[in-house]
């Protein structure tokens, strides 16, 4: 049987903000005229709304929150059930090949890991993305070829940082006259404010568009010239929304909805149910990067394992009947995000299960574009919207539970309905507890307490999210449930996990609520002593704790009240970490979300960093001094007005 190269190229942080969408600002011909003679998926939603989450999911062919390793920047074991990608092909017999890996668990990069070549990925505009790919190809010896490859141009480090319009064109050089946005005509999205600030980004973040377009321009060609290109399925997706702050790590529909165009050879045309528009054929599927395991095996004629999530869109076990798609917010470096969504083709359903009150800009979002944050807090203000409207978490606003957002009304889902439309909003609700126990998600265990769990018990995330012992998820279920009807909850739970939800709804009624200050596991006890206020146990945890996702967690909780009565926890836990180095991270990727954490909230609360951060241990000094500048700027009592 004939075999089909399987090629999936991710571009970084973007939404479907391309000319063949209808986008009236994007140049982007190459991509517009691979839709014109191919297929546009129009409901193509990512698995989370970060890269290394989405990334995690896409390679595993299941929700990196069922596997124990949705937290951004993480590194978990798996157990040998959970195979990946890589390891699929190669079994099916293609030659394997990677470029971005930045995955959430510990990954083997020699090809005994899943993958034959790893290929190069970078964020400049460059010709030798298309020779890259070409080259690894060209290794591959007759065998077919499956490739997950990443263009990192559009990624949101590469433009925002300056306000200088020449400035962020020096990036590119390739950059052609008629490829320059006019900063005046820059259609601005809703639940953006309209302001020259707003012009700028937006239009950076187009040109970064047009770079990464010509890119892949220069890649199709070079398929066509080999010949490959007849019998390739050929997948272009964005990994997750874009970078504009408010778009990627949060659940709003900027966050997942991502640009999907898919080439077949000639013979599957007829697989992929279309219609005729007049940018191409296009699909209405809904379709979540967990489909593409199945897809790709599905196309080869090769058994689904039962462990995968997704459904096939092409071969003989396809799938096209799909109602909605499930995604997950988690953790992103400091900033401890929770939430789950649905997405029906018109409608969006978010629960937040995060366990502090306040939401805020990450560090991403904050150090990125200091001056266009600064626009929105002060039109918000000038435009008097509500704490809960989406616009305000600029400047900080309270986390609301359940949202349900009518995106064929409200495309920029500024309007909350889910009060308004209760029968829906419980239909969505119940679905959203089904996912969240049939796939054994993690939205009802934090992370510290898994990692707790995994010192105890020696097990890898998935296996304990695979035992009611440790993760009894239909009883977090109930009792969530029950929490947020108010109805009276039962407190002989012994379960830890059930022991934090029972402080979270306690606490929300009753701040004297101290029943876990002597619990055995530390993230329990240190939970429910910041509820209560208890300064001296939050010391004393901080003084003696080894779980380094515990201190992070903490400095959010912190973070997000700005309570100076707690500068006294943070002292510590920055003393430790970067004086007495007695609390280590297991990874630089743990210590990089440390130093984040840290050098925010001492920004935040007005401290000082301890004396031996040095410009190495905290990004550098240039990045130490803008923060304290762009907190600075942030500071919502020196913002005037008329």
């Amino acid at each position: 049987m004939n075999k089909y190269n399987f090629i999936v190229i991710l571009a970084e942080d973007i939404c479907p903000n391309l000319g063949c969408y209808g986008d009236p600002n994007a140049k982007t011909p190459n991509l517009d005229k691979f839709a014109k003679e191919n297929i546009r998926f129009n409901y193509c939603y990512s698995a989370a709304p970060v890269c290394s989450a989405a990334r995690t999911s896409l390679n595993l062919g299941l929700y990196g929150t069922t596997a124990g390793v949705g937290n951004h920047r993480s590194f978990y074991n798996l157990p040998a059930e959970i195979k990946n990608f890589g390891q699929y092909m190669q079994q099916a017999g293609f030659y394997t090949v990677i470029g971005k890996t930045d995955f959430n668990f510990n990954f083997d990069e020699t090809p005994a890991g899943g993958y034959d070549a790893k290929i190069p990925f970078g964020s400049r505009d460059t010709p030798t993305f298309a020779t890259d790919i070409m080259d690894r190809i060209n290794r591959a010896q007759g065998k077919p070829v499956f490739m997950l490859q990443t263009n990192a141009s559009t990624h949101q480090s590469q433009y925002g940082y300056t306000d200088n319009t020449a400035a962020h064109r020096a990036t590119m050089p390739r950059l052609k006259e008629e490829d320059k946005q006019c900063r005046a005509s820059m259609d601005i999205p809703g639940y953006h404010f309209k302001t020259p600030e707003a012009d700028e980004v937006w239009a950076q973040y187009h040109e970064k568009m047009t770079s990464m377009d010509r890119m892949f321009g220069e890649m199709i060609d070079a398929f066509k010239e080999s010949h490959i290109y007849e019998n390739s399925v050929i997948i272009f997706v964005g990994d997750n929304g874009h970078g504009i702050p408010s778009g990627k790590i949060n659940l709003w529909n900027e966050g997942v909805h991502v640009p999907m165009l898919v080439h077949v050879p000639a013979e599957l045309e007829g697989q992929i149910s279309t219609y005729d528009t007049p940018t191409g054929k296009a699909c209405d599927r809904l379709t979540c990067f967990i489909d593409f395991i199945p897809t790709a095996l599905s196309l080869n004629n090769e058994p689904i394992p039962d462990i995968l999530q997704g459904k096939a869109f092409l071969g003989d076990k396809k799938v096209d009947d799909v109602s909605e798609i499930f995604s997950f917010g988690a953790r992103c470096d400091e900033g401890f995000e929770n939430s789950r969504s649905i997405h029906e083709k018109d409608l969006v359903y978010m629960c937040d299960f995060a366990l502090s009150h306040e939401k805020k800009l990450n560090v991403y979002q904050t150090v990125q574009s200091p001056w266009f944050n600064r626009a929105m807090i002060e039109q918000g203000y000038k435009h008097n919207i509500a704490d809960t409207d989406r616009r305000a978490l600029y400047r900080q606003m309270p986390r609301v539970y359940e949202e349900l957002f009518d995106l064929k009304s409200d495309e920029n889902s500024l309007t909350n309905v889910a009060t308004e439309r209760p029968e829906k909003t419980l239909e969505l609700r119940e679905k959203m507890f089904e996912y969240i126990s049939k796939y054994r998600d993690d939205a009802l265990i934090e992370e510290a307490l898994m990692n707790e769990l995994i010192k105890e018990t020696g097990l890898t995330p998935y296996e304990i999210l695979q035992d009611d012992k440790y993760y009894p998820v239909n009883e977090c279920i109930l009792m969530w449930k029950n929490g947020i009807d108010g109805k009276e909850l039962d407190q002989n739970v012994t379960n830890p996990a059930l022991k934090l939800i029972l402080t979270k709804f306690m606490c929300d009624k009753d701040q004297t609520f101290n029943k876990f200050l002597d619990d055995k596991y530390e993230t329990v006890k240190a939970y429910n002593a910041f509820r209560i206020g208890d300064v001296g146990t939050l010391e004393n945890i901080a003084e003696t704790t080894d779980n380094y996702v515990l201190a992070m967690f903490i400095l959010d909780l912190i973070s997000n009240t700005r309570d100076k009565n707690f500068e006294s926890v943070y002292k510590i836990i920055a003393k430790r970490a970067y004086d007495e180095k007695t609390l280590v991270a297991s990874s630089d990727r743990f210590k990089a979300a440390m130093d984040s954490a840290v050098n925010m909230l001492a920004a935040r609360i007005g401290s000082d960093t301890p004396d031996s951060m040095s410009v190495k241990e905290v990004w550098n000094l240039e990045k130490i001094l803008k923060t304290r500048m762009i907190l600075d700027a942030l500071d919502l009592e020196s913002i005037q007005y008329n």
